[in-house]
């Protein structure tokens, strides 16, 4: 990961905690660096039992941010649908 990855991956995280969406290590992070950006996205562990639709779980929402690689600057975020 390049040190502009790592510092989109820092920002995502630190407006995921402030966004108070849940804990973070009940949280997968899969990031996809893309022409410029970088998404983060921040996907709950999986409840017993099936599916619920929207990406809600026990654990929080599952929540995407998308970052600029040049300066670190947040692009956008959105919950999964």
């Amino acid at each position: 990961m390049s040190g502009a990855v790592a510092r989109a991956l820092a920002r995502a995280t630190t407006e995921f905690i402030a966004a108070g969406e849940g804990a973070a290590e009940h949280f997968e992070v899969v990031v996809v660096v893309g022409t410029g950006d970088c998404e983060v996205a921040f996907v709950p562990q999986p409840d017993p039992g099936p599916p619920v639709r929207g990406g809600q779980a026990q654990a929080g929402r599952e929540r995407h941010f998308w970052v600029s690689i040049g300066d670190g600057e947040l692009l956008r975020s959105s919950f999964a649908r």
